[in-house]
Formats: C-alpha cells, structure tokens, sequence
C-alpha cells in the first residue's frame, strides 16, 4: 500500500506540471548553452512535466544579422536535439534578436 502510495504521488506531481529535477534542468541548460555560436543569450528555459516526460520551453536572443532562413534552421534544430532527450516529449524553442522582451504577451492584455 505503502509503494502504491508513493507511486501515486509521483505521477499526480507529474500530472499536474512539477518542475524538471536540478539535474535535468542542468543538462537541458548545458545542450542550450553550447549548441550554436549564433545564439547570444539564453533568457528562459523552463522544464515541467505534462505526463511521464518533460516539455521544455526555450528563449533564446540570437545574432539579429543572420538570415530567418538561418535563424530558423538553429531553432528547428535545437528543438529536435532537446526531443532526443530520453525524458523529453515535446520542445518548444522562441528566437528573438533583441534582449528586451515583455515579460509575458498576456500581461499586454491586463492593460
């Protein structure tokens, strides 16, 4: 009873989007960080559960003189190599050439 408990709580945490452990972050982080030299900043990369594996979303600051054809290529790429992950099901990666941002398009709508 004892075992099925636990297993219970695991998967309602997983269910319900508990964050990525430290050390998956890390590792999602590192991939990120020393993918291509055309991405300048990372401002966010968020890991969460949605079912047994992770979505991990992305945002990246890349070189505003590449071309989209480029640009395009490095984000599509990144997103299949963060889904060959083993505990990633879905990735999400957000380009953007300039650092300043909203901090989240909704709060546009609050105004």
């Amino acid at each position: 009873m004892w075992n099925w408990g636990q297993t219970a709580t695991e998967y309602i945490q997983r269910l319900t989007g508990a964050a990525a452990s430290p050390d998956d972050h890390s590792i999602l982080l590192y991939m990120t960080m020393r993918f291509s030299w055309v991405i300048h900043k990372i401002q966010d990369l968020k890991a969460y559960y949605a079912s047994d594996k992770l979505n991990v979303e992305v945002d990246l600051v890349v070189d505003e003189k590449i071309s989209l054809r480029d640009s395009h290529d490095v984000g599509e790429s990144l997103q299949y190599i963060i889904e060959s992950v083993p505990t990633v099901d879905r990735a999400f990666v957000h380009l953007d050439y300039d650092e300043w941002n909203l901090p989240s398009h909704m709060n546009q709508m609050d105004r």
